[in-house]
Order: C-alpha cells, then structure tokens, then sequence
C-alpha cells in the first residue's frame, strides 16, 4: 500500500493566514535589511547577509508548496528536504546577524529575524512530524507487504 494522496494533501493544507503571516515577516525583514541602519566590520557582510535573507524568502515560500507533480511519497520527501535547507539558511543568516556589530536599528533587526524563526518554526514544525510521521507509516505498511510477498506457499 503506498502514502495515500489524501492524507498528503491534508498535510500540505496551509491556511491562508499561516502564508500571510510568513510571507509578511519575510518582507519585513527583507525590507529591513535594506532600509535600517546596520553596520558590519567586514567589508560585503551586509551584502551577503541581504542575499541570505532573499535565500530564506525562497526557502520558506517552497515548504509552504507542495510539489503536486510529485508522487506523494517524494512530494513528503521533498518537502522534508526543502524545510532541512530552510533550517541550515536560518543557521546561515543567524550567523550573519552575529557578524553585525552596530547601527542603530541592529537590535531591531535581530528582533525582526527572531519573529520570522518564531513564525516559521511554528508552522512548519508540527507538519514536519507528520511528514515525517506519513512516509514512516507508509514505509512500514510497505514492509509489510514486501514481507507477504517473500513468504512460501
């Protein structure tokens, strides 16, 4: 028995308001980081802090998409993938924050990405186990049937 699409499609369901408020915390940000007052010893930090956040933005916007032309199983898989390298761009982009070191608007800045991470993580989090939790029990029922197969008559 394979991962029914049913129950896949359930676990991409996103609400409207849970993509608004992503998608509202990442222009913020993104915004943010162009307009405030932020400073970095090291010359092409802020640069390539901007570029981290426009890789988030991406990043956020492909977990919250399911990838329909994908069979259900590798559409779970993907989806997991996609929301593991979102992890690593938010690790990327706090590191980033840390190489910051003045400004008049840094602490606002940083406050701005933790509501992002907060708002992110929230959403994101409770589909991932039952992402995850969906491909274990299809891989389990499919065990279970290749076990079926293999025995003699």
């Amino acid at each position: 028995m394979a991962v029914s699409e049913a129950d896949v499609a359930d676990a991409f369901d996103f609400t409207e308001a849970e993509r608004a408020a992503i998608e509202s915390a990442w222009r913020a940000l993104m915004g943010d980081a162009v307009w405030l007052d932020l400073h970095a010893a090291r010359v092409g930090a802020l640069p390539r802090l901007r570029k981290r956040i426009l890789e988030l933005g991406e990043s956020a916007r492909s977990s919250l998409e399911a990838a329909h032309w994908l069979p259900p199983r590798e559409r779970l898989r993907s989806a997991l993938a996609t929301t593991l390298k979102l992890r690593d761009t938010l690790e990327t982009v706090e590191r980033g924050l840390e190489g910051l070191d003045g400004g008049a608007d840094r602490e606002a800045f940083v406050a701005r990405f933790g509501e992002l991470r907060a708002t992110l993580e929230a959403t994101l989090e409770p589909r991932e186990t039952r992402w995850a939790a969906i491909l274990e029990a299809g891989s389990a029922i499919d065990e279970g049937e290749e076990d079926e197969d293999t025995e003699s008559p």
